[in-house]
C-alpha cells in the first residue's frame, strides 16, 4: 500500500512572501494593482470615445 500523504505531493512550504511580509498582503496588492488599471483603462476609453 502507498503511504496516503504521499498522494497529495510534498507539503507546502510555509515561509512569507519575498515582499509585504503576509501572502494576504501580497494578493492584495496585486488585486489592487489589477483594479487600477482597470479604472484607468476605462476612464482613457471614456476620455477618448
Amino acid at each position: 500500500m502507498s503511504d496516503p500523504a504521499a498522494r497529495h505531493g510534498p507539503e507546502p512550504s510555509e515561509e512569507p512572501p519575498p515582499f509585504f511580509g503576509t501572502w494576504r498582503r501580497f494578493y492584495l496588492v496585486v488585486a489592487g494593482n489589477l483594479l487600477g488599471w482597470i479604472v484607468l483603462f476605462y476612464l482613457f476609453q471614456r476620455w477618448f470615445s
